[in-house]
């Protein structure tokens, strides 16, 4: 293992970043990774005119792999080694790796890394990014025998490399720690072949993870008069039903963002689990306390808030403003559905 977690290392990189940079852009969103609107327009204007934005992408990405244990210029000489095994076997390929790190293991897989300018979408243009990195495994019959690919902006990390069974490739994004682990373990020759059989198994959860939802979902949908009250008398069948689900969505998808900032350790509290501690009555109560009066509120704007909420953030982006329907009607949900969808959230892992 390196000296440092994963996690350190990744950190210290941001905070070089943000002291070199954060007197010309704002730059904290960046880091951000619940936030829709973190991508930032790269103008070269930042940097010396004579310097690519991917170039200063390179710097920290570089800063990433010497506290990893692997030289700048090791990477430099087996890029350009490949490079020239790459130009003589097909001339038409855009743009060589930026890098490639060379696994330690002979029987391992090596990576092709692509460096996009900080900021940038790695999906959005087809000739950069994920895109780029997806061409040479269609230029190189075979390559995908010898390497995995990544497309990354220092921000953002995109895996791209063999199905474990059967034809054809995948592209997973990877949380930056999984993918300075990766780069790691290449470089040393410690790489797992769980990479791809990890993807797998995300895929087997996801489909597990979506019958659950969907079991939970119609034992409370089919049984309105016992999980809802304060149903609106003049609804009309169709009415009920389309405002019973929507409800029950939104308080859903609310929970679930909670359980994803609780796992990447971004609240300092488990808020459900408090409330759930209290009377089952208040339960309902409490949770639209933590919805609209804490989260979707500065904490100098709260109003009769338990007190192991305030040091909760306030989270901007719309999701704990009350909808059209709650500000219509006042729905209420059973203690027992609040239990029932946090026990289902709490089997499946989001970091």
């Amino acid at each position: 293992m390196p000296s440092k977690s994963y996690n350190d290392i990744l950190l210290d990189c941001q905070e070089a970043f943000k002291g070199r940079f954060d007197q010309l852009i704002d730059s904290s969103m960046l880091f951000d990774r619940v936030s829709e609107h973190r991508y930032i327009d790269v103008d070269s204007k930042w940097f010396d005119p004579k310097v690519k934005p991917e170039t200063v992408t390179s710097q920290f990405i570089e800063m990433l792999f010497n506290n990893l244990g692997i030289p700048s210029e090791e990477l430099a000489r087996e890029a350009l080694l490949q490079r020239k095994r790459l130009s003589y076997e097909a001339r038409d390929v855009i743009k060589w790796p930026d890098y490639l790190i060379k696994s330690g293991d002979e029987a391992g897989k090596g990576l092709l890394i692509e460096v996009e300018p900080i900021g940038r979408s790695l999906t959005d243009d087809p000739e950069h990014g994920l895109g780029q990195v997806a061409r040479w495994f269609r230029e190189f019959e075979g390559l995908y025998e010898d390497f995995h690919g990544i497309a990354t902006n220092f921000v953002d990390w995109i895996l791209y490399t063999k199905k474990s069974e059967g034809y054809g490739m995948i592209e997973q994004k990877l949380n930056p720690e999984v993918a300075l682990e990766l780069i790691y373990r290449t470089y040393h020759g410690k790489i797992p072949n769980y990479v791809v059989e990890q993807f797998e198994q995300q895929k087997q959860t996801i489909a597990l993870f979506y019958d659950d939802y969907i079991e939970l979902f119609d034992s409370i949908i089919t049984d309105p008069e016992r999980y809802f009250t304060n149903i609106h008398s003049k609804w009309t069948l169709e009415e009920k039903s389309k405002n019973l689900v929507s409800y029950y969505r939104t308080i859903f998808f609310r929970l679930l963002f909670v359980k994803v900032l609780k796992e990447w350790r971004l609240l300092p509290l488990d808020p459900v689990d408090t409330i759930l501690m209290h009377e089952e009555t208040f339960h309902h109560y409490l949770f639209q306390k933590l919805f609209f009066e804490v989260f979707n509120k500065e904490p100098e704007q709260r109003i009769d808030v338990l007190d192991e909420f305030e040091p909760l953030p306030y989270l901007n982006g719309g999701l704990f403003r009350k909808t059209q329907l709650e500000r219509d009607f006042s729905l209420e949900l059973a203690s027992e559905v609040y239990k029932s969808i946090w026990q289902m959230l709490s089997k499946y892992s989001f970091s």
